[in-house]
């Protein structure tokens, strides 16, 4: 996944799990999110594009299992 469809997946509520997976402060997450060259800009996108993989087969499970 390229930084653009991160980006566009990304929802509410994704940064504070990124935050705690990194160990980083949410303010911080934040922060790096809008800066291209930071130091943890790769630890962060590689959290995010976790929580956006684990999100996506945690509803298509939950809708295997309603149909």
């Amino acid at each position: 996944m390229n930084e653009q469809e991160i980006f566009s997946k990304k929802q509410r509520g994704d940064l504070p799990l990124v935050a705690k997976l990194t160990g980083l402060s949410l303010d911080y997450v934040t922060k790096i999110m809008k800066r291209p060259r930071a130091k943890h800009r790769a630890a962060v996108m590689e959290a995010l594009e976790k929580v956006i993989k684990a999100r996506e087969v945690l509803l298509t499970q939950g809708n295997k299992q309603e149909a």
